[in-house]
């Protein structure tokens, strides 16, 4: 069912959230007593079993050689204890107010497991935005150096192509004498000394005839210059 599971995971983590935060909220106003007998010591103690844990779970499986994914779940699955058996065994098996001082151990116990995995996966989170944050400047940058590139090299190309014009038609010009002959006409002049017209003087200068739009008789049209 991947439509119901996309609807589970969707509202999983909210709800998880809040049973946790309720648990933590309740847990402790219920046994805020217990909670006020936790000394620096007991605090020490009790970080010392989970964190062992985890040391030793992750020594253990790179030793043998495990993928780093079986690492952490071998190191996070031997620090982390069963608190909660403990805490209700030594509450229920002893009397007041012995119960009440045996639980503070599985209580500072309790408090201290998680930290280490809480302050992993901040730092963690931070480097991986840090990282995406860098990783898209640089990307922005290097497309911008690409266009800038890119657009110096049109204008260097579009100026080498009006220079190669330019002086193209200096040299047209230059060989003709400005006078709008050809080249090689201008060279004939130079080499026979004959000069001949310029036919695209004389195509302006020729007068062209053409019918006049009224006739004074039928048969005999009249012309106009």
């Amino acid at each position: 069912f991947p439509k119901v599971e996309k609807f589970i995971l969707k509202f999983l983590k909210p709800v998880v959230l809040v049973v946790i935060a309720g648990t933590i909220a309740l847990g402790v106003y219920t046994n805020i007593h217990i909670f006020r007998m936790i000394r620096p010591m007991a605090i020490l103690a009790g970080c010392l079993l989970p964190y062992c844990g985890y040391l030793t779970g992750a020594l253990v499986s790179l030793v043998t050689c495990q993928t780093w994914k079986h690492v952490k779940t071998i190191a996070i699955e031997t620090g982390i204890q069963n608190t909660g058996i403990a805490f209700m065994m030594l509450f229920l098996s002893l009397p007041p107010p012995d119960n009440q001082l045996a639980t503070v151990g599985p209580a500072a116990s309790a408090i201290m497991t998680p930290q280490p995995l809480f302050v992993t996966v901040i730092v963690y989170l931070i480097y991986k935005r840090c990282t995406r944050t860098t990783e898209e400047s640089s990307c922005g940058k290097h497309t911008e150096k690409t266009e800038e590139e890119a657009a110096r090299q049109d204008l260097v190309s579009s100026g080498k192509e009006d220079r190669v014009r330019t002086s193209g038609t200096r040299r047209a010009t230059l060989m003709s004498g400005g006078n709008g002959k050809s080249a090689v006409m201008v060279l004939w002049e130079k080499l026979t000394g004959v000069e001949k017209a310029n036919p695209v003087e004389e195509m302006l200068n020729r007068e062209l005839i053409v019918p006049s739009p009224t006739s004074t008789t039928k048969d005999e049209p009249s012309w106009t210059a």
